[in-house]
């Protein structure tokens, strides 16, 4: 929705005549304002409670769509490209466990809601090196690395405060925006660089104490920090003490799973779905399948329940993005993707080609019927070219459309998400900044908390603590830097303008802080994090979210004036 238009509403006389007259249309699917105004005018109340409930729909869906189908494609596309574990792990898996941030980042910027995209970024970036950080150290103490440790804590001090600069400013030009891109492809090369150096003298040593001459080196690193973003969601993607890369399915990509090799020894003894079957015996084996996947047994009662209530959602993905791992694939999700995906492409692309409204041969013919003719095809030519529970031939393309389909899920996603976040900040009269830096950013960075913590109790803190610095610098430099970039072009030669709300200032100021903190603290404490250290980080914290609720209750001026 227009932000220029949808803010006339609040001191409108006739609200739902200001909205009916179209001077504010929304970018999503639904008309949240219309819902609060028109339908539901005098049930505001109500209106607000599906507004929260649609809230956390979408964030479980932003979840669910990134972490369990677009990070396993990932996967297999960095396996099929062969790239070492080093390059994967800042580039393939970061993109993957920062999907959420990038995507909700790009739709608001593209929109113009630059509040809300840096809000979320720096809220974010302030939520993971604090709490989480601070969770996690007090979950199980880490050491970490001296050199790589230092490398990536000073890299997002720096780009943090380059920001900072920049924004005040009050605009980013095309060459600034690349400039963004180019900064991560030189960490990306130094940490590579510095990994590559630290293997081969690693490799040397274990010759020179073997007398081995002959043995190469060894390739990929320990699992202890090594400094790159390994994984934001590390329970989605890391890269393990051998140097291989994992995703979250079991299998050749990966062992940190929700399925575990009790779904693929289900899917080798289940039953063939050949023309003589039965359809009772295909009803059997996709119950078992089912049940087998979500390891129904293992439940408690309560996850039972809720894995009951998300079902239909996980099924809509099931039936619309391909399973490209050999421990999750299935014929029939496989084949029913051939044929219900399209049916994504033309809503997500309708504004380009109205698919549902064009039609020929006199208007007997819809585009969109034809469209569905060829995919029934396509499905009839997967389900009987394929087998059960074998990867087919052809699975190279499965993994470029699943990657396809996975991106424009991520993007509808976070496009209703962003359209939702901006009606309920009109409404109740919150300022976007702190929509970003409070809901978007708490619900995109909930399951960083989770995980890593899981991760650290599980043994390894250091890759948790990793995940921390590197996850949030990717989502910076990548997120922002590709969305500016995208409306740089746009606008050329215009600049994007932006304004430096309080509350934006407050964010980076406590990035630079906790930066500035870690990077003396943790060397005293001979790269150790300490736990005084970590109740530090999270009253930091509280002190940061007190201050911005200052400034949106009017005991904090809501704007300033740097370099104007």
């Amino acid at each position: 929705m227009e932000s220029s238009g949808c803010s006339g509403v609040i001191s409108a006389a006739d609200q739902c005549s200001y909205l009916k007259a179209g001077n504010c249309a929304p970018d999503g699917y639904i008309n949240y304002l219309e819902l609060y105004y028109c339908s539901l005018d005098s049930a505001h109340w109500f209106a607000m409670i599906i507004f929260l409930f649609v809230l956390v729909v979408l964030f479980f869906m932003l979840g669910t769509s990134a972490e369990d189908y677009f990070c396993p494609t990932l996967g297999v596309i960095s396996d099929l490209l062969r790239l070492s574990p080093d390059v994967a792990g800042i580039t393939i898996l970061a993109l993957g466990n920062g999907a959420p941030d990038v995507f909700s980042t790009f739709v608001a910027v593209t929109q113009m809601k630059f509040e809300l995209a840096i809000g979320e970024l720096t809220g974010a970036g302030v939520f993971v090196s604090l709490v989480v950080v601070g969770a996690v150290t007090l979950a199980s103490s880490a050491t970490v690395e001296p050199l790589p440790f230092i490398r990536d804590t000073t890299f997002y001090l720096l780009v943090g405060s380059g920001m900072l600069v920049m924004i005040a400013l009050g605009s980013f030009h095309l060459y600034e925006s690349i400039s963004f891109l180019l900064i991560y492809a030189f960490y990306v090369s130094l940490s590579v660089a510095m990994n590559v150096i630290k293997n081969r003298r690693a490799a040397q040593k274990r010759k020179k104490a073997a007398g081995d001459e002959d043995e190469p080196p060894r390739r990929g690193h320990s699992i202890s920090y090594t400094g790159a973003p390994i994984a934001r969601h590390a329970s989605i993607g890391s890269i393990d003490g051998e140097g291989t890369l994992t995703s979250r399915s079991t299998g050749p990509y990966g062992a940190l799973s929700a399925m575990d090799t009790r779904y693929a020894e289900a899917q080798a003894t289940s039953l063939e779905l050949a023309p003589d079957k039965s359809w009772k015996d295909g009803a059997v084996e996709l119950w078992i399948i089912w049940l087998e996947r979500y390891e129904w047994g293992e439940k408690t009662i309560l996850q039972r329940i809720v894995t009951v209530l998300t079902f239909p959602i996980t099924i809509v993905f099931d039936i619309t993005i391909p399973q490209v791992q050999e421990d999750t694939y299935y014929r029939p999700y496989n084949a029913a993707s051939m044929l219900f995906s399209p049916l994504l492409l033309m809503t997500a692309f309708s504004g380009i080609v109205d698919f549902y409204h064009t039609s020929w041969a006199g208007g007997w013919v819809p585009l969109w019927g034809i469209i569905e003719v060829v995919a029934l095809g396509l499905a009839l030519l997967v389900f009987f070219t394929t087998k059960t529970d074998e990867l087919p031939r052809y699975n190279f393309f499965f993994v470029g459309y699943a990657f396809l389909i996975s991106i424009v899920w991520i993007y509808i996603i976070a496009n209703e998400l962003v359209d939702l976040l901006e009606a309920i900040g009109l409404v109740l009269e919150i300022s976007p900044s702190l929509l970003g830096m409070t809901v978007l950013a708490w619900g995109n960075s909930i399951g960083d908390l989770v995980s890593n913590v899981v991760v650290a109790r599980q043994g390894s803190p250091a890759m948790a603590i990793a995940a921390c610095f590197g996850g949030p610098l990717f989502n910076m430099l990548v997120g922002l830097g590709t969305s500016l970039t995208y409306r740089n072009i746009l606008d050329y030669p215009d600049p994007y303008e932006v304004a430096l709300p309080t509350t934006v200032l407050f964010s980076f100021l406590f990035v630079i802080i906790s930066m500035v903190s870690t990077l003396i603290v943790v060397p005293v404490c001979k790269f150790k994090f300490i736990r005084p250290y970590a109740i530090y980080t999270i009253a930091l914290y509280l002190f940061f979210t007190a201050c911005n609720l200052m400034v949106e209750f009017g005991l904090l001026p809501d704007d300033v004036n740097i370099g104007n």
